[in-house]
């Protein structure tokens, strides 16, 4: 008779590319065979451990996403060797009947011997109520991740299953609100807004604004992650109230433009009655800084009332969120 092990997921803090773009996840699990006499479990007859390694890559501007994962048996006794056991691999999205989204693919049936990997590859897609024309947002908790059922050879007839997409710990995220296109992102990473002087340089005015003030707005250090406060973004009468408090009519001296922060997207802005700053920098940028607000928020799928952070990259490469 198998019965599982423990399972333990951890997140790996080195997945590579975007905060959102991203997702990785260890997960280790287990079974062991007991023998069975008079329906009440006796001695153990054997064991297998058994380590996934699972890495999503998410579309900011489409519905679909792709899955690679990867399992290694790593410790095996008794019944299990040496032949090891069989396993069928299939994805989260069978869960529900594929009601939310579908598999993007098939099962693979991996014969599972002792430090042998196997990988598998999905490309899922949201066929939810998010891939119609009504606002919605779609949380993909517990679909995302491999399923396998796994056959013992010590226990003939029977079977035991992970769902990894039920304990790994991502929570993918896809919606229609955003922006005029569907996306999905990797809702269990922090949303990051960039203003990066080096790739856009016409930006380096507003960046070394933010660099002084997420330092000087002390206790708050809004948007700086680590040390501060998440700001949250608000929608355009919000802004419009942020503005008209920071950089009011007639206010700006000709031939520059107003630069305030907490930037007029959040709801900590000037309007709020926390601290602010204002700076007067060039029009042009301003309008880059503009361009790369509006553009983070798609690229993070940033939602109404969303917490998100900010970082500011100078051209010598230093940024807002350095010890200092």
């Amino acid at each position: 008779m198998p019965q599982p092990g423990e399972i333990n997921a951890a997140a790996e803090p080195d997945c590579e590319g975007f905060w959102r773009a991203n997702s990785c996840v260890d997960v280790t699990w287990g079974y062991i065979v007991y023998e069975v006499i008079n329906g009440v479990p006796g001695r153990q007859l054997g064991h297998q451990d058994l380590r996934f390694a699972v890495g999503v890559a998410w579309s900011w501007n489409s519905l679909s996403w792709s899955l690679r994962s990867a399992v290694k048996t790593t410790n095996a006794s008794g019944t299990e060797l040496p032949a090891g056991a069989r396993g069928v691999i299939s994805n989260g999205c069978a869960k529900g009947g594929g009601t939310v989204c579908d598999s993007g693919g098939g099962s693979y049936t991996v014969d599972l011997l002792t430090g042998v990997t196997h990988e598998q590859s999905w490309e899922p897609r949201t066929v939810g109520a998010v891939a119609g024309t009504t606002p919605t947002v779609q949380s993909l908790l517990g679909y995302v991740g491999p399923w396998m059922v796994v056959q013992p050879r010590g226990a003939p007839g029977s079977t035991v299953s992970l769902n990894v997409a039920e304990v790994d710990g991502i929570h993918g995220r896809c919606d229609n609100k955003v922006r005029i296109y569907p996306g999905c992102v990797a809702a269990e990473n922090p949303a990051v807004i960039t203003y990066d002087a080096i790739a856009l340089p016409k930006v380096t005015e507003v960046a070394q604004h933010v660099y002084d003030a997420q330092a000087s707005l002390s206790p708050y250090h809004w948007g700086w992650y680590g040390k501060g406060y998440p700001m949250k973004l608000g929608d355009a009468a919000t802004e419009a109230a942020n503005r008209a408090v920071a950089c009011p009519t007639g206010g700006t001296p000709p031939g520059l433009s107003c630069d305030e922060f907490p930037i007029a997207r959040s709801e900590e802005g000037a309007a709020s009655g926390y601290p602010y700053s204002v700076r007067y920098v060039s029009p042009e940028a301003n309008s880059s800084q503009g361009g790369q607000t509006s553009a983070y928020i798609g690229y993070s799928r940033i939602l109404l009332e969303e917490e998100f952070w900010l970082i500011a990259f100078l051209p010598d490469g230093r940024t807002s969120w350095d010890p200092r």
